[in-house]
C-alpha cells in the first residue's frame, strides 16, 4: 500500500450498520474493504432482527465512537470484530484489502472457535420496548421506572434536532425521546439551529451518558438532564451560547440549575449567537 494513499482522517468502511448513518466516514479506495454485518431490521418494515446484530453494533461503536482511527488501527479492529464475533457468511470482498489474508484467518480462527454466529448455542435476545411510538398513557405509565434509579445509563442513538434525541436505555431496555429541562433551543429554521445540531452531533451522539428523568410531556418526550461523562450537557450549550435557560419551568426542578444560571450569564456577557439575539430584541 503507498503511503500516499492512506489517509490519517479515513474511517473503517462499514455497511448496514444503521448508527453510522449520522456519521461522516470517508474511504481510501486502495485500502477499502467491506465486511457484511448482521442487519439491525427495521420493525415498521416488518423486517426482523439479525442474530448478533445488536452485539455487532455495539462492539464497533465501543471501538469507533470517540476515537481518530489511523489506517494500523482500522486494520486491528476489523481484525478484532471478525476473532470476537464473526464475520457473517458470504464476506464479499469487491475490492481486495491489502489485509486481505488476515482476515480470512480471522475469520478461520472465529469459525473454527465458534464464535457469535458461528456458535451452536441460540443467539442472545433482548427485547427492546419502543416509547418513540408509544401512546401517551404508555410513555406516562413507564415514568416512574425512568425516575426509580435516579441517574439512568444511556446512549445517545440519534440526534433529531438540537434539543431532542432518541435514547436507548439498557437497564430498563426501552428506547425514548429525551429533551433537555428548562432550556430552550433555536428550532428548525431559527437562526442557529443547524450549529446547534452540528454541535449535539459531535458531543454526544452514540456516545454513552448519564440522564435523569423529571417527568413526560404531552408529545411524549421525557425531560430531565443529561450528563456526559461527569459534565452537563445543557451546561455546554448554555456556555456556547446556542440555547437559553426557560425560567418559568422552575429552576427548582431543574438539575444543576445554578450551573446553567452562570453558564447563561457567561454567554450573555460574551454576547454570544443565541443570546447576542435575545439581547438585541430586549433594546
Amino acid at each position: 500500500m503507498k503511503s500516499s494513499a492512506v489517509s490519517s482522517k479515513s474511517y473503517l468502511l462499514v455497511h448496514h450498520l444503521s448508527f453510522l448513518r449520522q456519521q461522516s466516514i470517508s474511504r481510501t479506495a486502495s485500502e477499502s474493504f467491506e465486511i457484511r454485518s448482521p442487519k439491525m431490521g427495521n420493525p415498521r418494515r416488518d423486517e426482523k432482527l439479525a442474530p448478533y446484530a445488536r452485539e455487532a453494533r455495539e462492539f464497533l461503536r465501543t471501538c469507533l465512537i470517540g476515537r481518530q482511527p489511523n489506517t494500523k488501527w482500522k486494520h486491528s479492529l476489523s481484525r478484532w470484530f471478525l476473532v470476537a464475533l464473526g464475520p457473517p457468511s458470504g464476506t464479499d470482498f469487491e475490492e481486495r484489502s491489502n489485509y486481505y489474508d488476515a482476515l480470512l484467518a480471522a475469520e478461520s480462527r472465529s469459525t473454527a472457535g465458534k464464535k457469535g454466529i458461528h456458535s451452536a448455542k441460540d443467539p442472545p435476545i433482548m427485547h427492546i420496548t419502543d416509547l418513540l411510538t408509544a401512546s401517551s398513557k404508555k410513555t406516562k405509565d413507564f415514568l416512574p421506572f425512568l425516575q426509580r434509579g435516579r441517574r439512568l445509563p444511556a446512549i445517545v442513538e440519534y440526534v433529531l434536532s438540537g434539543h431532542r434525541f432518541k435514547l436507548l436505555i439498557p437497564k430498563e431496555t426501552c428506547t425514548v425521546t429525551f429533551s433537555f429541562s428548562g432550556v430552550r433551543f433555536p428550532g428548525r429554521g431559527e437562526p442557529y439551529s443547524d450549529e446547534a445540531i452540528a454541535f449535539m452531533r459531535s458531543k454526544i451522539l452514540q456516545r454513552d451518558v448519564e440522564v435523569e428523568v423529571e417527568t413526560v410531556d404531552r408529545t411524549r418526550t421525557y425531560l430531565g438532564s443529561m450528563w456526559d461523562p461527569k459534565t452537563n450537557v445543557a451546561v455546554t450549550l448554555l456556555e456556547a451560547g446556542l440555547a437559553k435557560l426557560q425560567t418559568a419551568f422552575g429552576a427548582n426542578r431543574i438539575a444543576d440549575a445554578h450551573l446553567l444560571a452562570l453558564a447563561e450569564q457567561s454567554a450573555k456577557r460574551k454576547k454570544l449567537k443565541v443570546l447576542k439575539r435575545y439581547l438585541n430584541c430586549l433594546h
